[in-house]
């Protein structure tokens, strides 16, 4: 929404109702107006949307939020929010700006602390 893109309506679990576009639309046009504001900032923002890494991330967590709809209450719902929230987690949001940076040739931002993560690959 935020970069004018296509998008459809993810028919699954959303933590708050924030996430659908007839609330999202004051946070969404808040969000474009800070990204718009900073030189490039579309731009970049454009740029890590688009990254195979990223691409594969953002799969991971529609499929945890559609799994996470149809689950009861039980351990496997809580194994599922526990992917959820580690699919969120700073270090591995880290190591997705590591391997954007890497493809994109910017040897200056890599990480000497990157962790290889499976979770989200």
């Amino acid at each position: 929404m935020l970069l004018g893109e296509r998008w459809e309506r993810l028919d699954a679990f959303h933590g708050s109702n924030m996430a659908e576009p007839e609330w999202a639309d004051d946070v969404v046009k808040a969000q474009a107006d800070l990204w718009h504001a900073v030189p490039r900032g579309a731009e970049l923002l454009r740029f890590w949307w688009a990254s195979p890494a990223v691409a594969v991330w953002r799969r991971k967590l529609d499929d945890n939020m559609v799994k996470l709809k149809s689950l009861p209450h039980s351990d496997e719902r809580n194994a599922t929010i526990s992917e959820g929230l580690e699919l969120r987690s700073e270090m591995v949001i880290e190591d997705l700006r590591v391997l954007v940076a890497i493809v994109a040739g910017d040897e200056g931002r890599r990480s000497t602390t990157w962790r290889r993560r499976a979770a989200w690959r």
